[in-house]
């Protein structure tokens, strides 16, 4: 599975098939996992590392979990253990999803390709030097390579997300954005800085909240505004509630005295209009 293709398949998909910001969070949370996975057709992740992600209370959870699964886009199977995490499948848009290591449709040919693979490298085979075979020097710089298109791939996935995710837009990838995804990416990981995104989104874009400052991304990542929206920080206690919107609940109840409570009340009063009228004479 590609990383970068299905997360623009997902974008194309979500033109006709539009989805609150929650589960498009939760969809990501997914495909982060399954690609530490190694793409396994089926993986294991526990609820509070799903919540912690994208973001999102157990109740939450529920609801976009099933959400996906009813739009066809992951299949989960509870596990009948009360500790046990559940089963996920991502339903890819391009590819079919590793089994057990193994790619699908792979096997065929496979004995083939092998017994010809193996005759070509003793063919080949580098001589060695000291115990050291002469191409450990390609080897990495092939690993330097991968590494620095893995980079610029979850650049992308960052771009992408914070596009998609209502918050100030950037035309393109400015060298600026780049060297800050960059280094972010590198103390960070990718992932923690979607879950930061993700909270200062649900935060913006909740009246609930004050918060009304609109960073663009490099501002958000060059100012480390974005440590402020990690879960562990609890962004949603940080920023107060906007007291502007009515508020309901238990503790705003009116309270009604009682007879006696209010007679109380009356005695203490005139008690102290005696009291004032003592201190004027």
């Amino acid at each position: 599975m590609n990383y970068i293709k299905e997360i623009n398949a997902f974008y194309d998909w979500l033109e006709s098939n539009p989805l609150p910001s929650e589960a498009i969070a939760l969809w990501h949370a997914l495909m982060s996992i399954c690609n530490k996975a190694g793409w396994l057709s089926e993986f294991t992740v526990a609820n509070s590392t799903l919540q912690a992600k994208a973001g999102l209370s157990r109740k939450q959870l529920d609801r976009w979990r099933s959400n996906l699964m009813e739009y066809g886009r992951i299949t989960y199977q509870k596990s009948n253990k009360v500790n046990e995490a559940g089963k996920y499948t991502l339903i890819s848009f391009n590819s079919p999803i590793v089994q057990n290591g193994i790619q699908n449709g792979t096997q065929e040919g496979t004995q083939n390709d092998t017994q010809k693979g193996a005759q070509d490298d003793l063919q080949t085979l580098p001589i060695v030097q000291n115990g050291t075979q002469n191409d450990t020097q390609n080897g990495a710089q092939n690993g330097h390579i991968i590494k620095l298109n893995k980079t610029k791939e979850d650049i992308y996935v960052i771009f992408e997300f914070w596009k998609n995710s209502g918050l100030k837009k950037h035309p393109k990838i400015t060298p600026q954005i780049e060297q800050q995804c960059k280094w972010k990416i590198e103390k960070y990981g990718t992932d923690r800085l979607l879950e930061s995104i993700t909270n200062y989104a649900k935060i913006l874009h909740n009246e609930n909240y004050v918060l009304d400052t609109k960073w663009g991304l490099d501002t958000f990542l060059e100012r480390n505004h974005f440590e402020k929206f990690f879960s562990e920080n609890d962004p949603y206690s940080f920023y107060p509630r906007n007291k502007r919107q009515p508020q309901t609940g238990p503790h705003l109840e009116l309270v009604v005295p009682t007879k006696e409570e209010r007679d109380f009340l009356e005695q203490v009063y005139e008690q102290q209009r005696i009291r004032n009228q003592q201190k004027r004479a």
